[in-house]
């Protein structure tokens, strides 16, 4: 995932010209840092991506989707509650991304059986992230999984009819 304003062309160009010099700057390091997180998190390997994401934020604290990369790996730890704040956090730096919304969509949903309120939580959610991006076929599928989960399968039928619209253009 990208952080905050950063394009991974940019980086990549920015990290080579870097070689064999003595060290990356502290944000570039953060990045490099979040990346590696993002391949430990692909391998489930979720302790050693959070360790990552938490050296990460200790260079940069403003780097918003290392929050929320953060979040999806204790998410996958079962630390539901630290996994929420970091989404919080991350939402809080950056309010109109959809990516974050949907990931704290995900951390409601699976966190749903536990506690009341989540899976409505999760929903409303996901339907702030269709509303900043109406092509988002990944929030629709989430939030029919959210409705269905909750036994609406009228709604359910409703957003995965929109999944099979946009993935066929």
């Amino acid at each position: 995932m990208q952080a905050g304003g950063w394009r991974p062309r940019q980086n990549h160009r920015r990290l080579r010209a870097h070689r064999g010099r003595q060290a990356l700057p502290p944000r570039d390091r953060a990045i490099a840092l979040n990346n590696r997180g993002n391949a430990y998190q692909t391998n489930k390997d979720f302790g050693r991506a959070i360790a990552d994401y938490d050296a990460a934020l200790r260079l940069d604290p403003n780097l918003a989707h290392t929050y929320l990369n953060r979040a999806l790996a204790l998410k996958g730890e079962g630390e539901y509650a630290r996994a929420l704040a970091d989404a919080n956090k991350s939402l809080e730096l950056e309010p109109a991304d959809p990516v974050a919304l949907r990931g704290r969509g995900d951390i409601y949903v699976a966190r749903g059986k536990r506690a009341e309120g989540d899976l409505d939580a999760a929903i409303a959610d996901y339907t702030e992230a269709i509303r900043l991006d109406p092509r988002d076929s990944i929030a629709y599928r989430h939030r029919g999984l959210a409705y269905e989960a909750k036994g609406d399968g009228e709604h359910a039928s409703a957003d995965y009819n929109m999944v099979i619209q946009l993935r066929t253009k």
